[in-house]
């Protein structure tokens, strides 16, 4: 996939229609990908402030978007990661790669049980690593 492209694309939806959540949800993807973390938390909480709390995909992906870039961010923002992963799960309970993926942010903090359990669900949920 191009991501200046897609970046480009969906800057655009934006700019025509800026209520429309998914288009900041999916640049934020892009972001993300292209290791632009700041821009890919301020689209993706930009997204839920619009986002309807009865739209689970929406909800449960920009959670999950935003929750990667502060883990990718690192120790420091291990807080923020862990707090949108537990958020993600009630719209996406079964995604056993977020559990993977908080367990590593409980590690980064040093809370090795919690981590361990995260692995367990996930484990669970079918991911395996």
């Amino acid at each position: 996939m191009e991501y200046q492209s897609a970046l480009s694309s969906f800057s655009e939806a934006i700019r025509l229609d800026s209520s429309f959540a998914w288009a900041y949800a999916d640049r934020g993807l892009i972001q993300y990908r292209l290791k632009q973390h700041d821009e890919c938390i301020q689209d993706c909480t930009k997204a839920l402030s619009l986002a309807s709390p009865d739209d689970k995909d929406l909800m449960g992906a920009c959670l999950e978007r935003r929750a990667h870039a502060y883990l990718e961010k690192g120790k420091d923002f291990a807080d923020q990661a862990i707090a949108d992963y537990t958020d993600s799960f009630e719209y996406l309970p079964g995604i056993g790669h977020n559990y993977y993926m908080r367990a590593a942010a409980y590690r980064l903090k040093g809370g090795t049980k919690k981590s361990d359990a995260d692995l367990i669900r996930a484990k669970k949920l079918g991911y395996t690593w």
